[in-house]
């Protein structure tokens, strides 16, 4: 399906306004940490918005500008910090030090494929906080995993 006229040369962003109309769908191929993703926009209320019909395979996948996947994909991030909190573009190294709430925060959990090889399984990265803090923002914590890469990998569970 070719995309209208009024909709943006590349997928657009967190916060992004637009101009197309409400019935306007503008479909595109986003290279995410699972892949390439087909996702669909609309035009709601000025700012584009993931059309609901764009379903997400791999849990807490990320894409740039802000698209990312718990469930479904949303635009923009959670709000965790402000700018939005995005995932490391490379799976962070077991044990490493995570900044989760404030300025320059990841989100609390970011998916990424094991290897870089074909089928490669998908694991789940989550930032844990030794002691839960009571409303602060900006806290270190260590990066986890749940243990899916498994036969040795660093990222599986002890």
């Amino acid at each position: 399906m070719k995309n209208s006229p009024r909709c943006p040369a590349e997928a657009p962003g967190a916060y992004a306004e637009c101009k197309a109309r409400a019935t306007d769908k503008c479909s595109y191929e986003v290279s995410c940490q699972s892949g390439k993703v087909a996702i669909s926009f609309v035009c709601e209320s000025g700012y584009w918005r993931v059309a609901p019909e764009s379903s997400c395979a791999h849990p807490y996948d990320s894409c740039p500008n802000g698209l990312y996947c718990v469930s479904k994909w949303s635009l923009p991030l959670p709000r965790v910090s402000d700018p939005p909190a995005s995932c490391l573009d490379t799976k962070p190294t077991p044990g490493t030090e995570c900044n989760y709430g404030g300025l320059g925060s990841t989100v609390e959990k970011c998916g990424y494929r094991c290897s870089k090889a074909a089928g490669a399984k998908w694991t789940v990265a989550t930032c844990v906080i030794p002691h839960p803090p009571k409303n602060e923002r900006g806290v270190r914590g260590k990066w986890t995993f749940d243990g899916a890469c498994g036969n040795g990998s660093p990222d599986a569970k002890p």
